[in-house]
């Protein structure tokens, strides 16, 4: 495993080069994440490809600048052409996974794609949700979904102001009391939100910052099925099937209404392009951490299809 940095620009942008040999691979994050995501899943890749893993800008040790997917696609373009990747096959986790779609529909040349959970946000389009699945009236769903928004608009509020050392130990042991409640390792949480602190004036700031985020805001809530319509490559869409542990009880409704929503809008995408494909998993959002090695089974053998060998 090598740790470096390339430049996209002004910005310098942190790879972990997994290693490996045969198939390349690019790895991407999800929005407040880092490339530390998949150092359970980047390893097991590496057995039978070349697996590379970086931070998005804003994220972990990468550097800041504006963000856009055309901007965050040119620092992807840098890496790859720095590493020699040579036509990579692209695997990205919720935001991670909207930006593969991107990429691919950019780089009509690349292998695949798998997405893993990253298709929309919770907080959509109401004629996204299913109501009549969760048995809950769409207007208490449309009140749900703002409740979550103001859930994250708080949460991007924090982003701007300094955490204390008592509130930065207070976070790590929620992430790995929550942890704990996915049945994973709380040291593997713990090391992916240490590197999404930074210090800067003498004191501690979650990454990405707040103009990071704002700018992020909409990128993270966009719909990304209609990309996926576009594409023209090979693409695996893996679904999760719970919820976070994290998710309040009276949230779940919106989540059961969210995902069949989905369910259903997703059939009818592959109902008309037979490039896309669809599984689900047994897990929450956070599979990186859930199942690894399922994971890591269903994107190699996707990409590993004689079809698609090469």
């Amino acid at each position: 495993m090598l740790d470096l940095v390339v430049k996209s620009g002004e910005v310098p942008i942190a790879v972990r080069d997994y290693g490996g040999s045969g198939q390349a691979i690019l790895l991407l994050h999800g929005a407040g994440g880092n490339l530390a995501s998949w150092d359970v899943v980047g390893p097991l890749l590496a057995a039978d490809h070349h697996a590379v893993a970086v931070d998005l800008r804003g994220h972990g040790e990468s550097g800041d600048g504006p963000w856009s997917w055309a901007a965050v696609i040119a620092d992807l373009e840098a890496v790859v052409e720095e590493l020699d990747l040579r036509q990579p096959a692209v695997v990205g986790h919720s935001l991670g996974g909207g930006l593969a779609a991107r990429w691919a529909r950019q780089h009509p040349d690349c292998p695949a794609v798998v997405n893993l959970d990253g298709h929309r946000s919770p907080v959509t389009s109401p004629e996204n949700l299913d109501a009549a699945a969760a048995g809950v009236p769409l207007e208490k769903l449309c009140e749900d979904m703002a409740r979550l928004d103001a859930q994250f608009d708080a949460q991007m509020a924090a982003m701007a102001v300094p955490f204390s050392d008592e509130q930065v130990e207070a976070m790590l042991a929620a992430r790995r009391a929550v942890a704990v409640q996915c049945g994973t390792d709380p040291d593997r949480w713990e090391v992916v939100a240490r590197r999404g602190l930074a210090r800067r004036d003498g004191a501690t700031y979650l990454r990405p910052d707040l103009a990071t985020t704002q700018a992020l805001r909409g990128s993270v809530q966009s719909d990304s099925l209609p990309v996926f319509a576009e594409v023209e490559v090979p693409v695996l869409l893996v679904v999760a099937t719970r919820s976070l542990p994290e998710v309040p009880p009276d949230l779940e409704p919106l989540m059961v209404a969210f995902r069949a929503g989905l369910r259903r809008d997703l059939a009818a995408l592959v109902a008309t392009r037979p490039h896309v494909e669809v599984r689900e998993i047994d897990a929450s959002h956070g599979v990186l951490f859930e199942k690894p090695q399922e994971v890591t089974e269903i994107i190699t053998g996707y990409l590993d299809l004689p079809s698609r060998a090469r």
